[in-house]
């Protein structure tokens, strides 16, 4: 007599709370971590894109300045519309239109702002900084000159001979910049500081020509006491430490 068989009978259930907990979990973990590895991946670029704006605005102002008895002269800054300044200079190096601030803007834009920078309110000041400061470590001393400019304007503007910085490779010309309400500034000096937009980190554009992402440890051994911490809304003011080199 055949043997009869019995049906079998699958087991049927849904998933248990604690299993759906689990894999809650798992999905929010992996979210996050590609969240993360997505945005250090954006911070990256964003730094790699800003050296290499630095490289090309520097260049421009130190041919700029080469044309001048390699004198690098500057508007500090203050009230008046004089046109010594960074912002345009590099427009006119570049032969960019000046009677239509659109006209140039875009252009100027892509190389003298930190992609990593809030949008700038006031174009020509939310830039790159210029570093007026003195710097024993690299022996660099600005003086004060008066000049005039085209249309026979007189203005008080800071001079920098670069044939007389003793060490060019250690003087900082132009960096990541920051005011207090984290907007980038066109001069580095007193209460406008340097800006540690990446990753505590600023970058750099020194007078030799080189560029490259300096700490907090390496911006005090330049010389530098004072840096804004740009993570922080408003931005953090950060006192450097001070260590011989």
């Amino acid at each position: 007599m055949p043997a009869r068989h019995q049906p079998f009978h699958r087991s049927r259930r849904g998933f248990t709370l604690v299993e759906l907990l689990v894999t809650i979990t798992i999905v929010i973990t992996l979210a996050a971590l590609i969240i993360a590895f997505t945005k250090g991946a954006f911070q990256a670029a964003d730094s790699a894109r800003c050296l290499e704006r630095l490289r090309q605005s520097g260049a421009i102002m130190v041919g700029a300045a080469a044309s001048q008895n390699n004198r690098i002269r500057i508007f500090k800054g203050g009230a008046g519309s004089f046109d010594q300044r960074p912002y345009f200079i590099l427009r006119d190096e570049m032969n960019l239109p000046d009677e239509s601030y659109d006209a140039h803007f875009a252009t100027l834009s892509t190389i003298m702002f930190c992609p990593a920078a809030p949008e700038p309110k006031t174009p020509h000041w939310n830039c790159y900084g210029l570093n007026f400061t003195n710097s024993k470590v690299a022996g660099a001393t600005w003086s004060q000159e008066r000049i005039r400019d085209e249309q026979g304007r007189s203005a008080q503007v800071s001079s920098l001979y670069m044939t007389s910085v003793q060490d060019p490779s250690r003087f900082v010309l132009i960096a990541d910049s920051c005011r207090s309400d984290g907007q980038q500034i066109f001069r580095i000096s007193g209460g406008d500081r340097i800006g540690l937009r990446h990753k505590m980190r600023a970058n750099v554009f020194f007078l030799d020509g080189s560029a490259r992402a300096i700490d907090a440890s390496g911006l005090g051994r330049l010389g530098f006491t004072q840096a804004y911490d740009t993570s922080t809304n408003p931005p953090t003011s950060v006192t450097l430490p001070q260590t011989s080199s």
